[in-house]
């Protein structure tokens, strides 16, 4: 495998300096990925001001975190698999572990999406959600799962 300008091989060569530099935006991306409700109740909070919008959000949360962990589980695993192959300079099963990602992982947000938006008002029941909160609720998961196509290929 070539190296190209400005490409970094962390197969050689010190590892402190470049894994650090590598490592700041991922962080980034978690302390970002981490106020994605807070971002939600302030928008809902400053535009709707109904508690209720408010609430939903807030109730919601758990199940929200729990598919964007499991988008990030999905994604460390691909990244294991196509850094295995770019450290062994395997270009074809590089190219090939890069385009099977990206199609299984538009499938599954394809899935997912659907699936969320379909069955939001079943989950959050068996969540115990508050009724007076529900429709938000349902309302606030289902412009949630619409994004999720792009959230789990991101």
């Amino acid at each position: 495998m070539t190296k190209t300008k400005g490409s970094r091989d962390f197969t050689s060569g010190r590892l402190f300096l470049p894994m650090l530099v590598f490592t700041l935006p991922i962080m980034a991306s978690g302390i970002l990925q981490m106020l994605y409700n807070a971002a939600d109740k302030a928008v809902v909070g400053q535009f709707s001001g109904d508690a209720g919008a408010i609430g939903a959000i807030g109730s919601t949360a758990s199940l929200t975190n729990l598919f964007v962990a499991l988008a990030i589980g999905l994604s460390v695993g691909a990244g294991v698999v196509i850094a295995q192959r770019f450290g062994a300079h395997e270009e074809r099963e590089l190219s090939r572990a890069v385009h099977t990602v990206f199609i299984v992982g538009a499938v599954a947000g394809f899935v997912v999406g659907l699936l969320g938006v379909l069955l939001s008002p079943t989950v959050l029941t068996w969540m115990g959600t508050k009724q007076d909160l529900f429709d938000s609720a349902v309302l606030y998961m289902r412009i949630v799962f619409c994004g999720m196509p792009v959230k789990i290929l991101y």
